[in-house]
């Protein structure tokens, strides 16, 4: 989904060039955006089709220069999954982040916290697990 091809090679890299994928499986989609931030996430969400479950690890650790209102609002995730290491030194998660999450109604599961993140889906229903047990499962979308 991004970077475009023309893009991508730099002298120096930067977390916008990171690259953005989207996995589809029947009516799911999971969205790793990398290390973007706000300023390029309204490309990847007009980039987003309509999924019927959607999961995405928050961009950048779940910095606060990450997960845009706008970006929230027009992904509608069910799910959203921190990758960041326990006590990290740069605060990540950031608290108003996962606070925007639950607003849009999004499960958030971190990583620090719990463990790995295990997504079980056969294109339909979904199921969440971590450290062994269930933390999650399909969830009603919201039309975006």
């Amino acid at each position: 989904m991004h970077p475009a091809s023309a893009d991508w090679e730099r002298v120096q890299v930067r977390n916008d060039d990171s690259v953005v994928l989207e996995v589809r499986y029947g009516g799911v989609s999971v969205v790793l955006p990398g290390d973007i931030g706000m300023a390029v996430e309204p490309a990847v969400s007009a980039a987003l089709g309509a999924a019927g479950w959607l999961a995405v690890k928050a961009p950048h650790h779940g910095s606060a220069g990450s997960s845009s209102a706008g970006f929230l609002r027009s992904s509608a995730p069910c799910l959203a999954v921190v990758s960041a290491g326990r006590s990290n030194p740069f605060g990540h998660p950031a608290p108003e982040i996962v606070d925007r999450y639950r607003d849009v109604g999004a499960r958030v599961v971190n990583t620090g916290r719990g463990g790995a993140v295990v997504l079980e889906t056969d294109g339909r229903r979904v199921e969440v697990w971590q450290g062994g047990r269930q933390v999650a499962a399909d969830c009603a979308r919201r039309p975006h």
